[in-house]
């Protein structure tokens, strides 16, 4: 192993701390858990200040924690997370963009290289040349997610060489990666921008709360939304479940007679600049309803289209916060995508839970 591993670092392109980049580069860090791959990109972007430094692991963050909580069974969506992270940098000319991921195999790194073909960045394979970085047993007990020595292990063994852009390009996904991106992808009956508790908790001590029925925790982008919408809201802007939003809303409606609250949002984008859309005519956030009158939460639809309608009942204020939460994707019916039917790859994910019945 080890003259192998020696052989392959003298083929890839050497860059250190002190190294400028004089055009958009992308540096494809890759190393198995605990070698030093988080070290290097901090040494690699000491001298470029607007670097962006990009890591599947990142996925499995609890932002409400700071924990770690890696789950298996969402590893492919936290790839496919990572790449369109990517490349949304590379779409905003982000100069120095470093991809931090084990990359054992070379397919691994082919999105990021087919990205960086396509927006015109030089790519850089990178590794740490830590002397225990093929060392299993030493590997385990210094990577900082728990990885086990058999695990560690299984990673050396798919280690490959030769990575060039060439080589990477022209890399077959393996048989597994081929089926499930023919795996039919079921729509999500529900997307919502959930806020983080703290936004909440913002929101709730400047609302008027007049029901009893209290929400005040989401913003739906889609509700049962078929292909098309679906195409039109994510997939196209290149949204994924657990994408960060910021939230800005300007008025608080209300109207006593009908029984509903409700927070005009203003707009709403990603922590990079993506905008993000609802298929609702006026995105808000369903503050209150009158359960006593048998009001639900999507009726904050009807509330604001009183408001356009200048109804006397209806009352206003300026309430203008900025807010944060998440995508997320709930699923509660047997409706699905056409891609069952096309065999067609899924790009929104999986993502499971429930959401309130009938709440738009």
């Amino acid at each position: 192993w080890n003259i192998s591993h020696q052989q392959h670092n003298s083929q890839m392109q050497q860059t250190s701390s002190t190294d400028t980049f004089s055009k958009n580069t992308l540096i494809i860090l890759r190393g198995i858990s605990g070698s030093g791959k988080s070290t290097l990109a901090r040494s690699l972007s000491q001298n470029e200040p607007d670097a962006v430094h990009f890591s599947s692991d990142d996925f499995f963050i609890d932002h409400s924690t700071g924990n770690y909580v890696f789950s298996p069974q969402r590893l492919g969506r936290a790839h496919e997370w990572n790449q369109q992270r990517a490349e949304r940098a590379m779409k905003t000319g982000s100069k120095l963009i470093i991809v931090d991921n084990t990359h054992t195999q070379k397919w691994e790194a082919k999105p990021y290289v087919e990205y960086a073909q396509k927006y015109e960045y030089e790519v850089i394979f990178r590794e740490p040349e830590t002397s225990w970085k093929f060392n299993a047993s030493v590997l385990a007990q210094k990577n900082v997610h728990g990885v086990p020595q058999d695990k560690i292990q299984q990673m050396i063994d798919r280690w490959e060489n030769d990575f060039t852009v060439e080589n990477v390009l022209n890399a077959k996904d393996p048989a597994h990666v081929r089926k499930q991106k023919r795996t039919p992808a079921r729509l999500p009956s529900m997307i919502q921008v959930v806020l983080d508790k703290s936004s909440k908790d913002l929101l709730m001590s400047k609302v008027k709360k007049m029901n009893r029925g209290l929400y005040a925790e989401h913003v739906t982008i889609g509700f049962k939304s078929d292909e098309e919408t679906y195409r039109k809201l994510i997939t196209d802007r290149g949204l994924l479940e657990g994408d960060r939003v910021k939230v800005k809303t300007d008025l608080l409606v209300w109207n006593e007679d009908f029984g509903v609250e409700a927070l005009r949002v203003a707009s709403m984008q990603t922590h990079d600049g993506t905008p993000v859309e609802s298929a609702n005519k006026v995105p808000h956030i369903t503050i209150s309803v009158s359960t006593e009158s048998g009001r639900r939460p999507h009726e904050s639809n009807d509330l604001l289209e009183m408001l356009e309608q200048n109804v006397e009942q209806v009352r206003s204020e300026e309430l203008a916060l900025e807010l944060n939460g998440i995508i997320k994707f709930f699923f509660f019916g047997s409706q699905r995508r056409r891609d069952d039917k096309n065999g067609g790859n899924q790009r929104g994910g999986r993502g499971r839970g429930r959401g309130r019945r009938g709440s738009k």
